[in-house]
C-alpha cells in the first residue's frame, strides 16, 4: 500500500454563495477559488480507510457492498454516500436497461426540438442532472454509444455537418425503450462498465429497482 503524504487535505462543497446551480470548482472565478482555500480540513486515518473501502466496493464485480456504502452515514467524507447513489443510477433501470444519464438524454430529445449534442449536454449540466459528474468528452462518448450501434436509439439528422451540430432525434426503437415497452440491454452491442460491474449485452446482468437496490437479471 503507498503510503499517503504527511499531510493531506481536503476541500470539499456542495454550493458556492451567489452561485444558482454549483456543479465544479470549474465554473468558479479565481476570487472565488481563494476563497475556498481557509475552508479545507486535514484527512485523518479513518476517513483515509473509508476512502479505501469505498474505492474497493466501486471496482468489485457486485455492486451489493457498494450500495450498502450509498446508503450508509459516510461521516467523515460526508458527500461520498451521494456520489455512490448517483453512480448506482448509472447501473440499467430494471424498467427499460437504460441508466439514468441516458434516459435523461433520451427525454431531452423527445422534448425538444432535434437538439445537438452541445445542446443536449448543456440542459443535462444546467437542469436535469440531479448529481453532475460528466464531463463533455465522458458525455459525448455515452451518447455515441447510443447512435453508433447497430440498433440505435438516437438518429442523426444531417451527417453531413460535424458530428457536434448534427441535430438528432429518437429512433423508433429509442421512443419504445424510453416507453419502458423494450429493454435496452437486449437491444445494445456493445458492453458497458460501471465501476467493475460489467453489463454485457444479451446477457445476465447487474441491474437497479425503484428503490435503487441492486438486483441480479438472470
Amino acid at each position: 500500500m503507498t503510503t499517503p503524504p504527511e499531510l493531506l487535505e481536503l476541500i470539499e462543497i456542495s454550493h458556492v454563495p451567489g452561485v444558482e446551480r454549483f456543479i465544479g470548482i470549474g465554473q468558479l472565478a479565481p476570487e472565488v477559488l481563494a476563497w475556498l482555500w481557509p475552508q479545507r480540513r486535514r484527512l485523518e486515518a479513518s476517513t483515509l480507510e473509508l476512502a479505501r473501502t469505498a474505492w474497493k466496493a466501486y471496482r468489485a464485480s457486485s455492486p451489493q457492498a457498494w450500495a450498502e456504502l450509498a446508503f450508509s452515514e459516510s461521516l467523515g467524507l460526508p458527500f461520498l454516500a451521494p456520489a455512490l447513489r448517483r453512480q448506482l443510477q448509472e447501473l440499467p433501470s430494471l424498467r427499460d436497461g437504460l441508466s439514468l444519464t441516458e434516459r435523461l438524454v433520451l427525454e431531452i430529445i423527445r422534448e425538444l426540438d432535434r437538439p445537438t449534442l452541445g445542446r443536449i449536454f448543456s440542459e443535462l449540466m444546467s437542469v436535469r442532472e440531479p448529481l453532475p459528474f460528466l464531463g463533455d468528452s465522458m458525455f459525448y462518448a455515452s451518447a455515441r454509444a447510443l447512435i453508433d450501434v447497430e440498433n440505435p436509439l438516437i438518429r442523426e439528422i444531417d451527417t453531413q455537418l460535424d458530428w457536434t451540430r448534427r441535430p438528432l432525434e429518437l429512433t423508433g426503437l429509442g421512443k419504445v425503450v424510453l416507453e419502458g415497452a423494450a429493454y435496452w440491454v437486449d437491444h445494445a452491442s456493445t458492453t458497458r462498465w460501471i465501476g467493475g460491474v460489467r453489463i454485457e449485452p444479451g446477457r445476465p446482468h447487474w441491474a437497479l429497482d425503484e428503490a435503487l437496490v441492486p438486483k441480479w437479471r438472470p
